[in-house]
């Protein structure tokens, strides 16, 4: 990125050339890439329906909550960085609710990843973005390395979504501080085999250019931040910088989140090979809807899916899609809501995508097994499989934000990193809570303990 940067074109030339750069530096740390092309036909044993993966992994993913204050900063195991990065006054429904926009009308047979400069480089505030992920880069590539500078940031064991969040937050409070990140978290989801070092890196562009050998215990980010009198970091960023008023602290937040998902080419091929498995069209509408179904004891005790209010946000979305010749991306927790879908789709004649469930290990999983003990077996059993949880969520995630708008369940985490991905220079995006309370108690049932009405079980409970 560049702060030179005058234009769209220009913008989209430097994204790229970055882009690049990274995949190159990150090639020393992947054993050799999986034949992507195998991927684009199912392996036998799979299951032949677009289910999502195991509910275990799902329920550690996303939020229950619906309060939107609470945001995904919950996921923050350190309170001093969570508090100094998040706004407790802002009200973020004023980013929900919108005016959709109207897309392009002319469909496309094929699917390129773009940045949100890409997307929309004549956005307002674009130029400032790109001034604050500069700084980001320009900070965490310092041009000498040097190890007194070495700090350890610990990423909570929770869902992938809220390690993003935890970890955009540590980026933010490592560039003011002129800190290098090591970073202690093991993600559960990636295939050791395909990348042994089992992190972000796996997926995305390398945070830093700098690599050392740990000696000794490090000391936490927060030491850093205090012996820079450093108390709200993203405060701290938008006065060093000289943002404007409206780059808020969420704001910064999801510049930083940004900054981060930049995929790989690992990440770039798997995207493509999905898109020609399924045949993606562009543009399309996106669709994220978390039932809380395969969770909750709704399901579980009554086997029946009481889905009227998600059935008549399907035909809306169907109808969407058609007055403005699109398509659909569908990402959701709950097999028959699928079916429900087509049913809508088909008599209007729009095409609706997914990423296959075989793709997602998890797919195979018994109903009686967490999802995270599952893996790490699966992975020793199974030595030869070119599958990855982490690579089929990521790039779902990454599919999901390229929609020219989105509808999605705000109240999950995933329906919030749409909204941030999305979220391009200084105008909210185009994504609207479709899913508020997309279920409730059947009448006449004892309401199981850690149960609240319309938001499903409470946090920690299943």
């Amino acid at each position: 990125f560049s702060l030179c940067a005058q234009s769209g074109a220009q913008a989209m030339l430097m994204g790229r050339a970055v882009a690049l750069f990274g995949a190159l530096l990150l090639h020393g740390t992947l054993t050799e890439p999986p034949p992507w092309t195998a991927l684009l036909q199912p392996e036998q044993h799979a299951s032949t329906h677009n289910a999502m993966p195991h509910a275990s992994l799902r329920n550690s993913t996303l939020s229950t909550t619906t309060d939107l204050r609470q945001h995904v900063r919950h996921a923050t195991p350190h309170d001093s960085i969570r508090n100094s990065t998040l706004s407790t006054t802002t009200d973020l429904r004023q980013h929900v609710r919108h005016p959709l926009p109207h897309p392009p009308v002319a469909q496309q047979d094929h699917f390129v990843y773009q940045t949100c400069e890409e997307r929309r480089p004549n956005n307002t505030g674009t130029n400032v973005s790109l001034q604050l992920k500069d700084y980001f880069h320009r900070k965490l590539n310092p041009s000498v390395c040097d190890y007194k500078n070495y700090f350890r940031y610990m990423v909570p064991a929770v869902g992938l979504t809220a390690r993003v969040v935890s970890l955009a937050e540590g980026i933010i409070c490592a560039a003011v501080t002129d800190t290098v990140l090591y970073l202690l978290h093991n993600l559960v989801y990636t295939n050791p085999k395909l990348c042994p070092s089992m992190s972000f890196d796996c997926y995305v562009l390398p945070l830093s250019n700098c690599t050392f050998v740990k000696k000794g215990k490090l000391p936490l980010l927060e030491e850093r931040m205090n012996q820079r009198g450093v108390t709200n970091c993203a405060a701290s960023v938008r006065q060093e910088l000289g943002l404007p008023r409206w780059a808020t602290d969420d704001w910064i937040v999801k510049e930083a989140i940004q900054y981060l998902m930049r995929p790989n080419k690992r990440t770039v091929d798997f995207m493509n090979a999905v898109s020609q498995r399924v045949a993606v069209r562009t543009p399309y509408l996106s669709l994220q809807i978390r039932t809380g179904l395969r969770f909750t004891w709704v399901n579980e005790r009554t086997k029946k899916s009481p889905l009227p209010n998600i059935d008549r946000k399907l035909q809306q979305a169907v109808d969407r899609a058609s007055r403005t010749n699109t398509t659909i991306f569908i990402t959701v927790d709950y097999a028959p809501v699928y079916g429900m879908l087509k049913k809508y789709a088909d008599k209007a004649k729009v095409s609706t995508f997914s990423v296959p469930a075989d793709l997602y290990p998890t797919s195979r999983i018994g109903s009686s097994q967490r999802a995270e003990q599952f893996l790490g077996t699966y992975y020793i059993q199974n030595p030869r499989t070119k599958l990855d949880e982490g690579l089929a969520w990521i790039g779902n995630l990454l599919m999901l934000t390229q929609g020219y708008e989105a509808k999605v369940t705000m109240s999950s985490n995933i329906g919030r990193f749409v909204r941030d991905m999305m979220w391009c220079g200084q105008p909210v995006p185009a994504v609207e809570d479709a899913f508020p309370k997309p279920y409730t108690l059947p009448h006449n049932k004892k309401k199981p303990n850690g149960y609240e009405k319309g938001k499903g079980p409470t946090k920690g409970k299943k």
